[in-house]
């Protein structure tokens, strides 16, 4: 683990060409559930044996991005999967918020992520078919994206990571396409409580691990401060860290990495001898 933590602090100041072995491809998985298909940008690393599985990102963007922008907020990301042999899978969820829709019934993105996605990865990739194998992590609206998922589908992942995630709806009524999903807020406050990650952290149980970060300079910094100290409050075991920057991609940069090692520590502890074939 220590040579796990060694080198990714050592490729995070690392500025010339990458010269990694990993595919980045773009997959089209129809869903079902919205009748539609949906692009996804997919890093995997270079398969060393035709028994070897990875245990698999699934990486959520944030409002305005598209699953490519990944590759600009960390261009090191085909590096991280070849040298900590892990599969990521970044889906396009568009501005919605990874959720079904109680607004809309044709918008079911949380469906297509938690199980239309994993079912086509398990299917047609050397994933490890276990809980244990998959993490969720995203920055902003997918911050909020990975804690949520998370924590309602525990049968399908052991860990999350969020960026500067929009934990809380209540102080930003109305904003980033929040209306069109969720209902306008003055109408639908009880939807925003029900869909903020603060009032979903009694459903947490042991056996999932969180990571929340997000720069002291961000907006979204009081309402992450406030799910730290609830999740304190709670007991509940989690890992966070707040330190200088701001909602962009220069502090996400950064945060990625802090992630990524997070997350190879949850996935170099992991028993996987009794994962699915």
């Amino acid at each position: 683990m220590k040579k796990i933590l060694i080198y990714i602090w050592s490729v995070a100041v690392f500025t010339g060409c990458l010269l990694d072995a990993a595919q980045v491809r773009n997959v089209v998985v129809t869903s079902t559930a919205m009748n539609k298909q949906i692009n996804n940008v997919v890093i995997t690393p270079d398969r060393r044996s035709s028994d070897e599985k990875y245990p698999v990102v699934y990486l959520l963007h944030g409002h305005g991005m598209v699953p490519a922008d990944w590759l600009e907020v960390q261009p090191l990301l085909p590096r991280l999967a070849d040298d900590l042999r892990l599969i990521i899978v970044c889906p396009d969820g568009g501005n919605n918020w990874y959720v079904d829709s109680p607004e809309d019934s044709q918008l079911k993105y949380e469906t297509y992520v938690t199980k239309e996605l994993v079912e086509y990865v398990d299917a047609n990739m050397a994933s490890i078919k276990d809980r244990r194998g998959r993490a969720l992590c995203g920055l902003s609206m997918g911050g909020y994206g990975a804690l949520r998922l998370a924590i309602l589908h525990q049968d399908q992942y052991s860990a999350a990571g969020s960026m500067s995630g929009l934990v809380d709806f209540a102080p930003f009524p109305n904003r980033w396409s929040t209306q069109r999903i969720f209902g306008k807020a003055e109408e639908h406050a009880d939807r925003l409580r029900e869909y903020s990650v603060v009032n979903l952290i009694h459903f947490i149980r042991p056996g999932l691990d969180i990571m929340i970060d997000c720069g002291t300079d961000d907006f979204f910094h009081e309402i992450n401060e406030n799910l730290h100290r609830s999740l304190m409050e709670r007991h509940i075991p989690h890992t966070y860290t707040s330190f200088p920057g701001t909602h962009d991609y220069a502090y996400w940069n950064n945060a990625i990495l802090h992630q990524f090692i997070f997350l190879s520590r949850h996935f170099a502890d992991a028993d996987f001898s009794k994962a699915k074939e």
